[in-house]
């Protein structure tokens, strides 16, 4: 509880960064602050999705583990506080610190769209050594339902924050066997 509060507030500290460095971020070419978009919001999200685990903030996201079988519309399965907590960082990266143009808010979040759909299939992937870095639906199967895991494999996009910060479980090394919903 107390780690995610600190966190949470460093980011938004970090992100409330005055004059030349919000004007600098806001000149990045398109590509590159779609990119850094990206990057900050799965930092941003790993934060808040893992403080969601946390007993304060549970009750807000307890719903969306309560499916009994992991498909691509889970991830839709949410409270109104849930989807909250989790567009206001979106919100305030893209919009506030990065001030996306439509189109490049557009192709930000269709991504998010995509990422969201993909990490809720229910299908056993393999992208050889990209797995070192982008999430994959065995990864967040895990999460989901494997036994005494759903504390772990919190990112949505890259798998360094959950390796940095501790909580990252390679899906590899249970293999497809793992128990995912006991």
């Amino acid at each position: 509880g107390e780690l995610c509060k600190i966190a949470i507030l460093a980011g938004f500290g970090a992100a409330d960064l005055e004059g030349f460095t919000r004007t600098s971020l806001r000149s990045l070419p398109g590509w590159a602050k779609i990119l850094l978009v990206i990057v900050m919001t799965d930092f941003s999200l790993y934060w808040v999705h893992r403080c969601m685990h946390t007993p304060l903030l549970w009750r807000m996201h307890t719903f969306h583990h309560t499916i009994p079988e992991l498909w691509w519309l889970a991830g839709a399965r949410t409270s109104v506080t849930h989807l909250f907590l989790f567009a206001v960082p979106q919100i305030l990266i893209g919009y506030y610190l990065l001030s996306l143009s439509p189109i490049e808010a557009g192709i930000a979040y269709s991504f998010a769209v995509v990422v969201n759909l993909w990490i809720h299939t229910n299908l056993w992937v393999n992208l050889g050594p990209l797995e070192w870095l982008l999430i994959t639906p065995n990864f967040h199967r895990i999460h989901h339902g494997a036994t005494g895991l759903g504390g772990r494999n919190f990112a949505f996009v890259f798998t360094i924050w959950d390796r940095m910060f501790g909580t990252y479980v390679d899906p590899g090394k249970l293999g497809k066997e793992f128990s995912v919903f006991s």
